[in-house]
C-alpha cells in the first residue's frame, strides 16, 4: 500500500477525528501532483476548522460552490466535454444532473455528493446507467464515499408504487447484484426472477448488508436489499482504489 492510500485508509478508519485528516492535507501539499490533491488540501483545512464533525460552515459551502468542480475533475471528465454538469446545492449537498449521448439516445443521471469535511462522505445515484458510467470515476474522485441507490431497490420488479420508483437490483450490475443477494440470503426467492444469475459467488460473511453502519453518520436504512447493494457498491468502489473495504 503506498502513502496515499495508508493516508486514506487512517481517515476512514477515524471518522471522527481530523487528525488523521489534517495529515492527509500535509502530504497532499508536500507531494500533490495535481489541482484536485490542491483543492482537497485546501477543503480539509476548511473543514476541520469547525467543531462540529457534520455541520457545514458557510465559507465551506461558499468554497464548494468556487471549487467543487476541482474535487471532481475525473468525474467531470466522464461525462461529454460539450455537455456542460448542471449543479445544485442545499447545504453540504450537491447535486449534479449530466446528460449524454448513447446509441442514438439522450441519457440523464443525477448524482447526489454529500460533503463532510473535506471529502464526499456519500454518493447517491438515481439510475444504473449513471451508475455504470460514473462509479470508477467517482471512487478515483471521492476513494472513501459510501456508495447507494437513491431509489429503492425491490425483488418485485421494476415498478412505481405511489411516489416511490422500485429498480431491480440487476439495475446496478451483475457483481453488485451477486454480492448484495448473497449478503441478504435471498438466493431462493429471487431463483425463479433470476435463474441465470449467480449470487453464490457473493460470500455473506464478507458483505452484510449494516458492515457500514459505524461510518460517521451514515444510516444504511432500514430496507435491508437497499442496505446490501449500497454495501456492494461501496466494496467495489474501495476495491478499485486499493483500499480494503470496511466490512
Amino acid at each position: 500500500m503506498n502513502d496515499r492510500l495508508a493516508l486514506l485508509s487512517a481517515v476512514l478508519a477515524n471518522p471522527a477525528d481530523d487528525l488523521p485528516r489534517l495529515v492527509f492535507a500535509d502530504w497532499l501539499e508536500e507531494n500533490g501532483t495535481s489541482d484536485a490533491d490542491a483543492a482537497r488540501a485546501e477543503f480539509i483545512r476548511l473543514g476541520c476548522l469547525s467543531k462540529a464533525k457534520l455541520k457545514i460552515t458557510s465559507a465551506e459551502t461558499k468554497w464548494i460552490d468556487a471549487n467543487w468542480q476541482r474535487l471532481l475533475p475525473t468525474t467531470i471528465a466522464a461525462a461529454p466535454k460539450r455537455v456542460k454538469p448542471q449543479p445544485a446545492r442545499q447545504g453540504r449537498f450537491l447535486r449534479v444532473l449530466f446528460y449524454w449521448k448513447e446509441a442514438d439516445r439522450t441519457r440523464t443521471t443525477d448524482l447526489s455528493f454529500e460533503f463532510v469535511r473535506g471529502f464526499a462522505r456519500r454518493v447517491e445515484y438515481t439510475n444504473g446507467h449513471g451508475y455504470e458510467r460514473f462509479w470508477r470515476a467517482i471512487a478515483t474522485d471521492e476513494p472513501l464515499a459510501y456508495h447507494r441507490p437513491e431509489i429503492r431497490p425491490s425483488l418485485d420488479g421494476n415498478r412505481d408504487v405511489g411516489w416511490f420508483a422500485r429498480l431491480l437490483p440487476t439495475t446496478w450490475g451483475e457483481e453488485v447484484f451477486a454480492r448484495a443477494l448473497g449478503s441478504t440470503g435471498g438466493r431462493s426467492a429471487s431463483e425463479k426472477a433470476y435463474p441465470n444469475m449467480t449470487p453464490g459467488r457473493a460470500d455473506g460473511t464478507h458483505f452484510h448488508p449494516l458492515a457500514l453502519r459505524d461510518e460517521l453518520g451514515i444510516d444504511a436504512g432500514n430496507h435491508r436489499l437497499r442496505a446490501a447493494v449500497a454495501t456492494a457498491m461501496t466494496a467495489l468502489a474501495r476495491e478499485h482504489m486499493g483500499l480494503a473495504p470496511r466490512l
